[in-house]
């Protein structure tokens, strides 16, 4: 995983590994948040076991996918609502880029 930092609060990477969870929890990452729609991809792994490892790890995990240059109003309201009181997130996707323009989006005045 290459990891890079948008903020203090936030990172981002390509598709993560369940070994990669336990680099994140240790960086004290909080939040994860997964802009990759499932199935994306052959032998991508899925969001569930993401989220089923990141619990053991006690890192919430998010599910907001959406495909590339695809990003809707609706996918920038629910990544608000689940950053909202987080303190370390990391979002990812195949390459980062989504993860990087929704927390554009939600940090940009209209």
């Amino acid at each position: 995983m290459i990891r890079t930092q948008i903020t203090e609060q936030y990172s981002v990477s390509e598709q993560i590994t369940l070994d990669d969870l336990n680099t994140l929890a240790a960086a004290g990452i909080s939040l994860i948040v997964c802009n990759r729609p499932d199935k994306e991809e052959e032998n991508q792994l899925a969001f569930a076991d993401i989220a089923q490892r990141a619990q053991e790890l006690n890192i919430k995990a998010v599910h907001i996918p959406f495909a590339g240059g695809q990003m809707q109003a609706s996918d920038v309201t629910s990544f608000k609502q689940a950053i909202k009181g987080a303190d370390k997130i990391h979002g990812y996707c195949r390459t980062g880029k989504r993860a990087s323009s929704i927390w554009e989006a939600a940090n940009t005045e209209v």
